[in-house]
């Protein structure tokens, strides 16, 4: 942390603040594939260790002619965001305020391959022109994600205009490329960062198998994914396409709030209608487990009454769920026919002491069949 201030009148100054949070490229405890990752931290940190505090307050003062007071920050923040068998990616968050009605946050992403240390951007990644196709399956993946009906513009979801541009900033993750524009670019302050994930099912076609992204053209792929909420609940979902055609899926959520709640984890399956379509069910710390078929009873909250299932629900429920306790529902399902990817729809939520918890919150994700919000993850087959 470094701080400067200084006085403008009687009671009236300008403080300038700058924290600095990095992973510790020198740890003896790093694994292997970050050997070497202070070569691209070390420039991240000369650039912003250029900043003077001193320099830039009297700038300030000079240049708004003594008419500013009040504290001033900014933050960066280096870590590790993401991790593949063959990639690894950084991210830069940068936050702060400079006067005006209101601060600043950013992300930018890079990617590395572990084997020969190069950033990589999508030429890297992806076969000659891929451009136009990926722009096009983008768009429409990203219309279905966020909910929007095929007459819906991209103004109905709060864009500047119904021109889609895909961000230039992107992670590599174990699932698909993650996409992410900060405030401003596409959508006003107000409705912070958008960010959406493109499954590698949806552009197997446009991976170079020779590239970094060779790795999600493997057969029987493990799919690994975390959802997380400070003091509130996480899940860990793990899925696996097995040599029978078959596909193994375990969702672990723990309880990271109040103590003695009640809790449920709902797994949705828009491909499938039936029970028989689950092969096994078992539960670990969950009270209850039960599958509700497609016309099956289940509650709405949009019409606030039981309706009809659309399809396949799958929900774990907990009572006196304590704090800190995990619970673990695993599913062996037969796979979808005649599709290159098995949805999942994924939900977790807690009551307790009048408050209802849910995850993801109402922003995030798509809504299911019972218009709750979901994470949505694409298993590639």
């Amino acid at each position: 942390m470094e701080e400067y201030c200084k006085s403008i009148k009687a009671e009236k100054q300008l403080c300038e603040k700058k924290k600095l949070r990095f992973l510790d490229y020198k740890s003896d405890d790093l694994p292997a594939f970050l050997a070497k990752v202070g070569e691209h931290i070390t420039p991240i940190l000369s650039k912003y260790n250029k900043q003077k505090m001193k320099r830039s307050v009297l700038s300030n003062i000079k240049d708004f002619e003594g008419d500013v007071s009040g504290e001033w920050y900014n933050a960066l923040s280096v870590d590790l965001f993401s991790k593949t068998s063959a990639t690894y990616t950084l991210s830069e968050t940068s936050s702060g305020y400079t006067g005006g009605a209101h601060g600043y946050y950013g992300i930018t992403f890079s990617n590395y391959d572990t084997r020969t240390q190069k950033k990589l951007t999508l030429d890297d990644l992806l076969l000659p022109d891929y451009n136009q196709t990926l722009q096009h399956i983008a768009f429409t993946h990203y219309k279905e994600a966020r909910g929007l009906k095929p007459t819906q513009t991209l103004l109905d979801d709060g864009w500047f205009n119904n021109k889609f541009e895909l961000a230039e900033n992107f992670a590599v993750t174990d699932r698909g490329l993650y996409f992410l524009y900060n405030q401003y670019e596409v959508k006003s302050y107000a409705d912070g960062i958008t960010t959406f994930m493109l499954p590698y099912s949806k552009i197997r076609s446009l991976i170079d198998p020779k590239g970094a992204l060779g790795f999600a053209l493997g057969k029987n792929r493990k799919i690994h994914a975390s959802f997380y909420e400070a003091e509130k609940l996480s899940i860990i979902f793990d899925a696996k396409v097995n040599a029978d055609k078959t596909l193994t899926v375990t969702a672990k959520m723990t309880n990271l709030t109040y103590s003695n709640a009640r809790g449920w984890l709902s797994l949705s399956f828009p491909q499938m209608q039936y029970k028989k379509a689950i092969l096994k069910m078992q539960k670990k710390g969950f009270t209850h487990l039960q599958a509700y078929p497609k016309g099956s009873s289940i509650y709405n909250i949009k019409q606030k009454k039981a309706l009809p299932a659309n399809y396949l629900l799958v929900e774990a429920e907990k009572k006196k769920w304590h704090y800190n306790d995990a619970c673990t529902l695993t599913l062996t399902i037969s796979l979808p026919a005649n599709s290159s990817e098995c949805i999942i729809d994924i939900r977790g939520s807690l009551k307790a002491e009048g408050k209802n918890i849910t995850l993801p919150e109402e922003y995030e994700g798509v809504k299911g069949q019972q218009n709750f919000t979901n994470y949505r993850v694409f298993v590639g087959i």
